[in-house]
């Protein structure tokens, strides 16, 4: 315990800081040249496709997007259905009553 918090109360070096301010900016240039670079590629090849490519694309892409709407369409609802539950166990907790087991597991799941 003392030298956790020992660890959380030292000071750096003035060299220590600097030392880690400029990596920080580093990592945060090469970062930002890595997405750029991506675009870059990704335009490029974009504007080399045929119509026909483009409505491949287009197709599969359209697929890509329902499945995805999809997904998070049914996360939506059962995260309801969930903490309407646990609005239930809350209250009948707050009445003073125990929860059971799998009352108090799924309260956490919901809650976390």
């Amino acid at each position: 315990e003392k030298l956790a918090r020992k660890k959380l109360t030292s000071k750096r070096s003035v060299t220590k800081r600097i030392f880690d301010t400029a990596a920080a900016i580093f990592n945060a240039c090469k970062y930002v040249a890595g997405g750029v670079a991506a675009t870059y590629r990704a335009l490029r090849q974009l504007s080399s496709y045929s119509a026909s490519d483009w409505k491949v694309k287009r197709k599969e892409w359209w697929v890509v997007a329902k499945d995805v709407m999809h997904h998070y369409w049914v996360g939506t609802k059962l995260l309801w259905t969930e903490v309407k539950v646990a609005s239930k166990y809350v209250r009948k907790s707050l009445g003073g009553k125990a929860l059971s087991r799998r009352e108090r597991m799924q309260l956490t799941r919901t809650t976390a």
